[in-house]
């Protein structure tokens, strides 16, 4: 707008500084000598019409935006429902709860009185202190010194070891065994040690390869347990 108000103004001014004057002379024919009027008209001449200056406008080239790279959306696993998740449950319908079944009473039986229950508990502990005797495990008889002496015991005198010997290691083993119906000497355990595991070894070894007259009672061969001291002298 602005360019073509100044190509105005300038045609404008270029008409006012070429303009040319004109004479035109009118005589009048009714009298001579009559004055002569003479009237000057000021005629421009044609202007040539500049043409339109084109204005080039370069293009611009439209600018290149950045790519941006799209991150990638990092999903987390979570056991919270989603949203639509939720939404559909709330929009489920609520399961109406129904009555529960009637619940059958059990009737218990009548407690007895708190004076039976002494004579009850009188009986158990009877039973208890006085079992069967048919249900009893038969168990090997005690003897002592003495009836273990009239049995005839035949046992090995026991090897004095020989690193005991050296070590001057001495004392007395207590062992406990079982004489079976045949007299034969099984099960020997230790009941008190000598405090030297080589003598305490040796003992058991030894009464093991022992044997006994089957002990009797009323004619019947019984099997039965009896104590056995060994002892371990370095003087003899």
């Amino acid at each position: 707008m602005a360019f073509a108000m100044a190509v105005a103004l300038h045609l404008v001014a270029l008409y006012f500084l070429t303009a040319r004057q004109v004479d035109i002379h009118l005589a009048s024919e009714q009298q001579p000598g009559a004055t002569t009027i003479s009237v000057s008209l000021v005629a421009a001449p044609p202007v040539p019409m500049a043409a339109p200056v084109a204005q080039t406008v370069a293009a611009v080239p439209p600018r290149a935006e950045p790519q941006r790279h799209a991150k990638a959306t990092k999903v987390l696993a979570t056991h919270r429902d989603s949203k639509a998740t939720t939404a559909q449950q709330a929009r489920a319908p609520q399961t109406v709860p129904t009555s529960p079944a009637p619940v059958t009473k059990q009737v218990m039986p009548p407690v007895s009185s708190p004076a039976a229950l002494p004579s009850a508990l009188s009986t158990a502990q009877a039973a208890a202190a006085h079992p069967d005797d048919g249900k009893l495990m038969s168990l090997p008889k005690v003897i002592g010194a003495s009836s273990l002496n009239q049995l005839g015991c035949r046992i090995p005198r026991p090897t004095y070891p020989a690193r005991a010997r050296r070590l001057g290691e001495s004392g007395v083993v207590r062992l406990r065994i079982r004489i079976a119906v045949d007299g034969h000497l099984a099960d020997v355990q230790v009941v008190q040690s000598s405090g030297f595991p080589d003598l305490d070894t040796e003992a058991v070894h030894a009464v093991s390869a022992g044997s006994c007259e089957p002990y009797r009672e009323n004619g019947v061969a019984t099997a039965v347990t009896a104590e056995q001291p060994v002892a371990f002298d370095l003087d003899p």
